[in-house]
């Protein structure tokens, strides 16, 4: 009588004595299955205070599965008993921190056995993710591996603030936001990643485009939102001569007060979307691209930013209409710069423009910026003929690019506003109800920028 044999590896729990314990490689014999643990990974780090996502999977060749085997430590899992599997486990109260083995058996028709085996490192947190209420890691050691799930788990109507940790990596994700009063929070900007390269050309199934608002990588469609230490990015480039649609959008923001500290928002046309009834505020943040790459018909305010221009003849802004609005785009103390050298498409870099009217009566206003001298005199074009802004305007800024000889030379009706007028371009005004009042029913102040 045939006898089924697994071969597990025995599990133990010791102090960590190193930081990485080399992973123990699928075996299999040739002609059957071959299994893994995809999740949590090798040397992942834990908090055994949450519950563990376990994932498994296995390749299949010429034959079935007969029998499937998990245990974590020494206890055999009796739930999980097919392959693929993910499962949720729960450590025990007072689960010791230190090395724990995860197993994984699979056994075909032919008795023959495919094992696979890593060891997690059990840690309480003691830094920013023991005080997030979701952590999102890439290597399973989080409640989540990817942020859209972890968005998912809110509640749709929330009406306090919830915080998402987002530990260092890339996330290849398309997201949308539709909860309320959602924080994401990256474990540092330059290595925190949301990344997607989706563009308005791109073919729908059935036909048609995708077009430049459904091109966003991430989309906030609900109200209150914070992101901190985060990079927004679409690499979809606008190369010279591609004939298609390059609109590729980083991040739309389609809904109300959203706030974004210490982020960067990184694409080439049209990287940050604005539009509708938000308001939307930016405080020490990096927004690079080239054509029109801030646009829409929101009320924004940036402040101590960096705007930085990656080809020729870049546009840093084309807003919409602000008819009803008091104020529309405005960027107080920040810093224009841009490539040098050639661009991507081989071009010399030699100037750029503070922006063009997308739509009729547009509002744009720089105050105490620093422009470079590649600024263009112009300083403003035109997009569309008859086409016109409401204000084009600067105060106070400084740089080669705002030297007198050149602020005479400004056109589209560029100028300087009056000390007055610049003294009334406070967050408090600006995010008033009655900076329009058919969109906004109360005043607005941005949250604080949150801290773990």
């Amino acid at each position: 009588m045939k006898r089924l044999l697994f071969l597990l590896l025995g599990m133990s729990f010791a102090a960590c004595s190193s930081d990485e314990t080399a992973p123990v490689e699928p075996t299999i014999e040739p002609g059957t299955i071959t299994c893994q643990i995809v999740a949590p990974t090798n040397n992942a780090e834990v908090d055994p205070d949450e519950p563990l996502t376990i994932r498994g999977e296995a390749t299949i060749e010429n034959t079935t599965v007969k029998a499937v085997q998990l245990k974590v430590g020494e206890q055999i899992i009796p739930a999980v008993n097919t392959i693929p599997f993910s499962y949720a486990y729960t450590f025990p109260a007072s689960q010791p921190e230190g090395n724990l083995s995860l197993s994984l058996a699979v056994v075909s028709a032919e008795n023959r056995t495919s094992t696979h085996s890593v060891t997690i490192r059990l840690k309480r947190p003691d830094g920013p993710a023991a005080k997030a209420d979701i952590v999102v890691a890439k290597d399973g050691s989080g409640h989540f591996t990817t942020v859209q799930e972890a968005i998912n788990s809110l509640p749709s109507n929330g009406t306090t603030r919830k915080t998402i940790f987002i530990k260092a990596g890339e996330y290849y994700e398309k997201i949308a936001v539709n909860r309320p009063f959602v924080t994401l929070i990256g474990e540092q900007a330059e290595t925190t990643v949301i990344t997607y390269d989706d563009y308005a050309g791109k073919p729908l199934e059935g036909g048609g485009e995708l077009g430049t608002q459904n091109s966003a990588g991430f989309t906030i469609n609900s109200t209150d939102f914070m992101a901190v230490n985060l990079t927004f990015s679409n690499p979809h480039k606008n190369l010279a001569g591609s004939g298609q649609n390059d609109q590729a959008v980083a991040v739309g923001v389609y809904n109300d007060r959203a706030v974004f500290y210490n982020c960067r928002l990184v694409g080439y046309q049209d990287t940050f979307y604005v539009k509708n009834a938000a308001r939307v505020y930016c405080k020490d943040c990096y927004i690079e691209g080239n054509v029109d790459f801030i646009f829409g018909d929101a009320v924004l305010l940036c402040q101590n930013c960096q705007l930085h221009c990656n080809r020729h003849d870049s546009v840093l802004t084309a807003a919409a209409d602000h008819t009803n609005s008091l104020y529309g785009f405005t960027f107080i103390d920040c810093r224009i710069t841009h490539i040098e050298g050639n661009d991507f498409n081989g071009r010399a870099f030699s100037t750029f423009y503070l922006g063009r009217p997308w739509k009729q009566n547009a509002r744009v206003v720089f105050i105490r910026c620093e422009e470079p001298a590649l600024l263009h005199a112009a300083a403003w074009r035109r997009m569309s003929e008859g086409v016109d802004a409401a204000l084009f305007a600067e105060y106070q800024c400084t740089g080669a690019g705002a030297a007198e000889d050149r602020l005479a030379k400004r056109e589209m009706g560029g100028r300087q506003l009056t000390a007055e007028e610049a003294a009334t371009y406070t967050l408090e005004q600006i995010f008033a109800a009655q900076t329009n009042p058919n969109k906004y029913k109360s005043d607005w102040l941005p949250d604080p920028k949150i801290e773990l």
